[in-house]
């Protein structure tokens, strides 16, 4: 295999169809397939599955999935450290990753870090979890903030931060019957996820979708849980994220939390940093941890009176 047949790959499961990921890289389709077979034969693995709807990734896909894109963006961060090798970054500047889905809990605590001294400042980067985990074991970034562990990156140490549930939400105040249980809710109501490949979306796929042998009817993809909320309180349909995301200040506006009793999910949130991180930026990083832990306990609290 090569990079193009990685970056077939993503694409393909992406676009959920052989035909758009064709278009998208200026392929033909059999060439797509071509690829795809053969990668397939390589790895001795079936890592699609097809029906009318579209093109789905099996299990054994979902697991490759990861190590293909780890494998492009080291790749391309190598062409980046590459063309900025003359450049002389300031390591006395503590670089953080974030998530989005942590923001709200992990900026204040960075500020409140700061301004008691932690450090004079600091240089933020936010994105997904597995690139912002791709550049903390690459050296890009000194420490990352993420809603997922990935033991296939080298020289990375994890703490984890706190566990979260899982809640369904929908749109509150539509006069609904909530008694339901998630199979009509799969069967009859339209989905707001996050879009395939990320934790959480994957969690769920996992976790949920596939012991239940059933998946959403009506599905809409999207990539950020901000958008979720919106989407849901305006009426738009349904989902489920960790009860953190709820977390955020007039964020519960319009949204419902709706009992499952047979939902049982829960995701888990960590720090991540190289094993040969410096002592500067450990004392940054437990400074940092000092105003999380009560951010988080508060903010737990108000999720529990939302419920």
């Amino acid at each position: 295999m090569d990079n193009i047949d990685l970056k077939v790959f993503v694409t393909v499961a992406e676009n959920k169809s052989m035909s758009k990921a064709a278009r998208t890289m200026a392929f033909s389709q059999s060439s797509v397939s071509f690829r795809i077979a053969n990668l397939e034969a390589e790895l001795g693995a079936v890592l699609f599955r097809r029906n009318r709807s579209g093109t789905y990734l099996t299990e054994a896909g979902r697991r490759f999935y990861y190590y293909a894109l780890y494998a492009l963006s080291a790749l391309e961060g190598g062409r980046r450290a590459v063309q900025g090798c003359n450049e002389t970054p300031n390591d006395s500047v503590p670089r953080i990753g974030i998530s989005g889905s942590l923001s709200h809990i992990i900026l204040p605590a960075i500020l409140e870090a700061t301004q008691t001294g932690g450090s004079p400042q600091a240089a933020i980067r936010t994105g997904e979890s597995l690139d912002l985990a791709i550049m903390t074991a690459a050296g890009n970034l000194h420490f990352a903030y993420i809603n997922s562990f990935f033991p296939f990156l080298p020289l990375l140490k994890s703490v984890r931060l706190f566990e979260e549930q899982i809640v369904f939400i929908g749109p509150k105040n539509r006069g609904l019957t909530r008694n339901h249980s998630i199979h009509y809710y799969l069967r009859s109501a339209p989905f707001i996820l996050l879009k395939q490949g990320m934790p959480l979306r994957e969690l769920i796929e996992k976790e949920l979708f596939t012991p239940l042998h059933q998946r959403p009817n009506t599905l809409v993809e999207v990539d950020s849980s901000h958008l979720i909320r919106i989407m849901v309180a305006e009426g738009s349909g349904y989902s489920l994220l960790p009860g953190s995301s709820l977390w955020m200040d007039g964020s519960d506006d319009g949204i419902e939390i709706i009992p499952l009793p047979e939902l049982s999910l829960k995701q888990s949130f960590y720090c991540v940093y190289p094993s040969d991180l410096h002592e500067s930026h450990h004392q940054v990083l437990n400074q940092i941890g000092i105003f999380i832990d009560p951010r988080i306990q508060k903010m737990k609290n108000k999720y529990i009176n939302m419920q």
